[in-house]
């Protein structure tokens, strides 16, 4: 009942404290405010919320608010929310449905406002919420609303080199691959979006493209597609990224028998002498192994047979930036158990005595999957029952011991595990794994079988072996062993 002058005096603040301290704002309030369309209807709304900017329910309020103005088209109570401080990437729930948390400018553009989409423009509204199923959905919205013709300058914008919402942008043209959005795929590659690109997920970085995505799904169509993507070859310092990736398509075109799409590539300017001449023959042989690693994870016997054909390795790991590696291609063959790859493997060249710093021989990785049809395969190739990586490393038959495999230990007994000696190391530790686990009928058959072959004298009491066993003799290595 004031006049509005006296009300703004600063003799009245405390009124307006006491109301934001003992009323919540309800929904009829929402009603009010957004009949509110001048700036003199929002000087009480505006006071309020500058004192109320503290009260958690209050933010909530203007936050809800500022989404609802976008979609309405006020662009006076919008404005006046956002020199309250309202975050102008404020998001909120679309309706009932929780998965849609659409941002302000989204919002704006569902409800076709135009003046409103510039505005928010201007004061640095993202068309991106970092989330890409969330974007992904009001592109969607957007397409069947009819408004997709305001959102297409602002995604055009979005992907120019250096925009801060490029790689948002990336992320959702990753997650329409993988999901098999043809029209939003259509949308964002036509705004300019580098599918060659890393993606960055939470402001985290991907290391996945749209380029990679594509291929490691097997999508042909969306693969010649990117190819279309303007391409400057090596001479003209184009990223080595941008390489890395053709040369893993290449490998698939190869692999797969491709003719249109290794030729596709071929035609953007990528050529296999240029990119060894840039990035050396040991990235070519990583494509590759990466390519042949994943043709045995499928079992795709043909794919593994052209890559060796073209150049693959069937010995070569690759090392990944962290310091770690791939299996060989034969362990990983073993792993799954694939007899008929691992026959193939062996028959293009797979060392069955591989040996690395850390990891188990073949042998070992089979005996691990208790297979021993695989295990006679390897045997029959030359694996060597006796080798390991490190001195302190279970043997084969230590490894068949623990695991309570009696058939396989008598089998690599024949075969000659070296088990001679009262001290002999891999006795002592094959004895102490198969008591510790509870296979005495595994102690039994050593102790019998050493006594046949060698003499009572060479054998140690298994209570004896239990009591003097040291802990770096079974199993764990000693300072010395890790400088080996």
């Amino acid at each position: 009942m004031k006049p509005r002058g006296t009300l703004l005096h600063h003799e009245y603040n405390q009124f307006f404290r006491s109301f934001v301290k003992h009323t919540l704002p309800k929904d009829d309030l929402y009603d009010v405010a957004r009949a509110f369309n001048t700036v003199n209807d929002l000087v009480f709304l505006q006071f309020l919320l500058s004192i109320a900017n503290l009260d958690m329910n209050w933010r909530w309020f203007a936050k809800s608010l500022l989404i609802y103005a976008a979609g309405d088209g006020n662009e006076c109570l919008v404005l006046m929310l956002l020199d309250v401080g309202v975050s102008i990437n404020a998001r909120r729930a679309l309706g009932d449905s929780s998965h849609k948390t659409f941002n302000v400018l989204q919002f704006a553009i569902l409800g076709g406002h135009k003046t409103v989409i510039d505005l928010l423009s201007r004061q640095g509204s993202t068309i991106f919420t970092g989330h890409p199923a969330v974007d992904s959905d009001f592109l969607f919205d957007a397409i069947t609303q009819g408004t997709m013709d305001l959102a297409r300058p602002l995604l055009v914008k979005a992907a120019t080199p250096g925009a801060g919402t490029t790689r948002k942008g990336v992320a959702v043209l990753v997650h329409a691959v993988e999901q098999s959005y043809d029209k939003i795929v259509d949308i964002l590659f036509d705004a300019g979006f580098n599918p060659y690109s890393k993606s960055y997920v939470d402001g985290r970085e991907n290391f996945k493209s749209a380029f990679i995505a594509a291929l490691h799904a097997s999508k042909t169509s969306y693969l010649e597609k990117f190819l279309k993507f303007a391409y400057y070859g090596p001479a003209k310092e184009q990223p080595q990224q941008c390489l890395q990736q053709l040369t893993a398509g290449y490998v698939f075109a190869q692999s797969t028998e491709n003719i249109h799409l290794k030729n596709a590539i071929i035609d953007t300017g990528w050529h296999p002498d240029d990119v060894r001449l840039v990035m050396g023959n040991d990235f070519i042989q990583s494509c590759l192994s990466d390519a042949l690693e994943a043709a045995i994870e499928r079992g795709d016997r043909n794919r593994v047979d052209r890559l060796v054909r073209i150049g693959a390795d069937p010995n070569h790991r690759h090392n990944y930036p962290d310091g770690t590696h791939s299996r060989s291609p034969l362990s990983q063959a073993i792993a799954t158990k694939d007899v008929s790859m691992v026959r193939q493997l062996l028959a293009v060249g797979a060392d069955v005595n591989f040996l690395d710093s850390l990891d188990e021989t073949p042998l070992q990785d089979a005996v691990i999957t208790s297979d021993l049809e695989i295990v006679s395969l390897l045997v029959d190739a030359g694996a060597n029952v006796n080798l390991r990586t490190r001195r302190w490393n279970r043997s084969a038959i230590e490894i068949a011991a623990g695991g309570g495999q009696l058939g396989m230990v008598r089998y690599l007994l024949a075969l000659g595990a070296d088990i001679q000696g009262r001290h002999n190391r891999v006795y002592r530790r094959t004895l102490f794994r198969a008591k510790r686990a509870g296979y005495d009928s595994i102690v039994d058959l050593l102790q019998d079988w050493k006594r046949s072959k060698y003499g009572e004298q060479d054998c140690d009491t298994i209570d004896n072996v239990m009591e003097t066993m040291r802990l770096d003799e079974h199993g764990f290595p000693s300072k010395e062993d890790w400088t080996e």
